[in-house]
């Protein structure tokens, strides 16, 4: 854990999704909350997006974790991740990132 989702629009500032993954990625770890093995990041992009009605470029991180940590934890963790964003996305009309509890009592998963 955690899953990160990386959801953005195309733009010429930002076609690389490796690069943006693994910048994601080694935000995540320097947090000090996971274990390398653990991170998951994903990337889904948009053609276009409307923000207030106008057509504009949107970057955002959704952040699954399994329930527990506390919000200033959370908060740390979206602040670091938000930081990972601007190095790809820093001319985007709205960059965001959101933190989500998973259920631990619900929560599936299969492993190797």
């Amino acid at each position: 854990m955690p899953h990160i989702i990386i959801e953005h629009t195309v733009s010429d500032q930002a076609t690389d999704q490796t690069a943006i993954m693994q910048t994601v990625h080694d935000a995540a770890m320097a947090s000090g909350l996971f274990g390398e093995k653990a991170i998951k990041v994903r990337v889904k992009t948009y053609d276009a997006a409307l923000i207030g009605g106008v057509a504009a470029d949107f970057a955002h991180i959704t952040i699954y974790l399994i329930e527990g940590r506390d919000d200033a934890t959370k908060k740390q963790l979206t602040e670091v991740l938000h930081q990972a964003l601007l190095v790809h996305f820093k001319n985007y009309d709205s960059i965001s990132v959101d933190a989500r509890d998973l259920t631990k009592a619900v929560y599936t998963k299969t492993t190797k």
